[in-house]
């Protein structure tokens, strides 16, 4: 899905998300952040960090969703579900 170290192409197919893995799909989340987080997840934004992000379909996503990718691309700021306290800076 992504290249080693972010040197490559990360693509997200978000039209195959269910609608309630969508957050922590992209942005990543918190060991214990919800049933079935078992470990942290660093997400697609991060696992893209000195690559590329291609995110395919996005008219897909429920509204709520694509509010919530809008403010991470125009903040550059990430914050994994689960965590509330810290935010990861994204290079422009």
């Amino acid at each position: 899905m992504c290249g080693v170290g972010g040197a490559g192409v990360c693509r997200g197919q978000l039209a195959a998300l269910p609608a309630g893995l969508v957050e922590s799909t992209l942005f990543g989340h918190k060991k214990g952040a919800f049933t079935g987080a078992t470990s942290n997840s660093t997400g697609l934004f991060l696992d893209a960090q000195g690559g590329t992000l291609f995110l395919d379909e996005i008219g897909e996503l429920a509204a709520a969703d694509q509010a919530k990718l809008l403010r991470a691309l125009d903040s550059r700021e990430i914050i994994p579900v689960g965590e509330r306290d810290e935010s990861a800076q994204m290079r422009g």
